[in-house]
């Protein structure tokens, strides 16, 4: 089963599969006028390409229409611009949205930390590490040898707790 955690502060989307983190992935908020619901929640909708300046997925969280979708403005990531709905890069979401079924519990917090992460390490704030966008057909072992580490030394860098990568998914390499 999947779930979506999302922390407004750091504008962070966590997804796991089977309690397992998959993938942290920067996403947009709401406005100080407009801004993202805080709550538990679950995916009530789904569409392939909604239209408008939804990007390529939509994932519709309450009937008041908030949801977390793709964007046509990638330079708005990272930042409290939307009408209250999650923004992701579209490679993103395009990246989960198999693996979230109508149901996926979404839980939104002010600020959330995975307890299993280690953000004071050096690989997660070192500005010049180096970041891999998951391809289909790769595995860590392939990525490992492309990059000159090991599986193990990206499943700890990327606190992966399974050899589960998904396409679109960005790693980071020790």
């Amino acid at each position: 089963m999947s779930k979506i955690i999302i922390s407004l502060n750091d504008k962070k989307l966590y997804f796991y599969v089977n309690n397992l983190l998959q993938g942290v992935y920067p996403i947009s908020i709401g406005k100080p006028e407009t801004p993202t619901p805080i709550g538990e929640f679950t995916v009530i909708e789904k569409t392939v390409n909604p239209g408008g300046g939804l990007g390529t997925r939509w994932l519709g969280f309450t009937r008041e229409k908030h949801g977390i979708h793709g964007t046509n403005n990638p330079s708005t990531i990272g930042k409290a611009v939307s009408a209250g709905c999650v923004r992701m890069y579209n490679h993103h979401i395009e990246a989960i949205y198999p693996y979230v079924p109508i149901g996926t519990p979404i839980i939104i917090k002010d600020f959330y930390q995975d307890p299993n992460v280690s953000y004071f390490d050096d690989f997660y704030y070192h500005s010049t590490n180096k970041y891999y966008t998951v391809k289909a057909g790769d595995s860590l072992w392939k990525i490992g040898q492309k990059y000159g580490t090991t599986v193990h030394g990206l499943k700890k860098a990327n606190n992966l707790n399974s050899d589960l990568i998904f396409p679109g998914q960005t790693l980071i390499i020790p």
